[in-house]
């Protein structure tokens, strides 16, 4: 009697576990597509953008029609190289003109494309920040920033948590909560 009833739990461990580790799997490929999403439609943004230049009316009807047309996109601001939001699709940017980027900038003048780590947004939802230069004539002239919005990810959560009374949750790799299955 106790080598089956020892038998059946260690069956079930492992099927739990499978299913754990077939989750996390396919919850990453999916993450990673919307984050590679968002970033192919930034960097074409940004080029288009760049043709624009300096006109600030038709800059800000770019970015609010690609908040419109990708929801992914939460915010999507125009960032000149000091810092200081040009025109953005928040109301909250135009209080504080000198949004608070974490790197950003200095990333983007370097060279390079920007991409937060995931972290928790307004009413508790996975976020992450990207950027991209404006360039025009071989020149970085802005940023082009967008706040990406990863419901996806609390969404898989949801549907995966175990039973009727279990839960499920989503730490980044250095132990920081992401998401839960009921926030």
């Amino acid at each position: 009697g106790n080598v089956l009833v020892k038998t059946a739990q260690e069956s079930i461990q492992r099927t739990v576990l499978d299913r754990n580790l077939e989750f996390t799997r396919r919850s990453a490929r999916l993450i990673d597509l919307r984050v590679r999403m968002a970033k192919e439609i930034l960097q074409n943004q940004a080029q288009h953008i760049a043709v624009h230049w300096p006109n600030v009316s038709n800059v800000g009807l770019a970015i609010n029609t690609m908040v419109q047309n990708f929801d992914l996109f939460k915010e999507v601001s125009v960032i000149d190289t000091s810092g200081n939001t040009m025109v953005s699709t928040s109301f909250d940017d135009y209080v504080d003109r000198r949004a608070s980027h974490n790197g950003l900038v200095a990333t983007i003048l370097n060279g390079l494309s920007f991409q937060s780590p995931v972290y928790s947004g307004e009413g508790g939802l996975p976020e992450i920040t990207l950027g991209e230069a404006i360039i025009l004539h071989e020149e970085i002239i802005g940023i082009l920033r967008a706040i990406v919005d990863l419901r996806t990810m609390r969404d898989l959560v949801k549907e995966n948590a175990l039973g009727k009374s279990g839960e499920a949750f989503v730490f980044d790799r250095n132990g920081r909560y992401i998401a839960h299955s009921d926030p």
